[in-house]
């Protein structure tokens, strides 16, 4: 699985994405989405860092990812996590990210499939990284993991968090 995610210490003011719910299936292949992403417009190019979003096509459907084929968009170099942005119901969602393409940025690119990775590693991942879901000494990433207290830094690791205890006199 080519998926990951990124937690972040602090929150953020946007209003995150869903991610696609359904099962994909074969009826997936010829559907249009919407891809985003700040990578370069052409292998040699040095236009990268600029958001940028167009479309494309799905072109097969596999195990573990779809396959694009480009429309008015393609992934190319530094577009890796980008999102296939679907409509749903009427909302966007996630339903794939890209994770590698076609040398020339021209032919394809494919996208890991976020209803495979949902049971075995995003949902798992989330629900033990929610609000409260860590307690004293257990590893954390933000403040609101943690069910008493803050979530501070290892003086001796600057990677690694821990829950603390709050503050209750100055010898604390």
């Amino acid at each position: 699985n080519d998926l990951g995610l990124v937690t972040l210490r602090q929150a953020v003011t946007t209003t995150p994405l869903a991610l696609d719910a359904r099962t994909l299936d074969a009826s997936l292949v010829g559907t249009s989405f919407e891809v985003v992403g700040f990578g370069i417009t052409a292998p040699e190019a040095t236009d990268a860092v600029a958001r940028r979003t167009g479309s494309a096509q799905v072109a097969a459907l596999g195990d573990v990812e779809f396959t694009s084929a480009p429309g008015s968009a393609q992934a190319c170099t530094f577009d890796s996590g980008g999102p296939a942005l679907f409509m749903v119901g009427g909302q966007t969602v996630v339903t794939g990210v890209a994770t590698h393409g076609d040398a020339a940025c021209a032919d394809h690119t494919a996208y890991a499939r976020v209803d495979v990775a949902m049971a075995s590693f995003i949902t798992p991942y989330l629900t033990s990284t929610a609000a409260g879901s860590a307690t004293l000494g257990q590893r954390c990433f933000h403040d609101e993991q943690c069910s008493g207290g803050p979530c501070l830094v290892a003086v001796d690791e600057p990677r690694l968090s821990f829950c603390g205890k709050p503050c209750t006199g100055a010898r604390d």
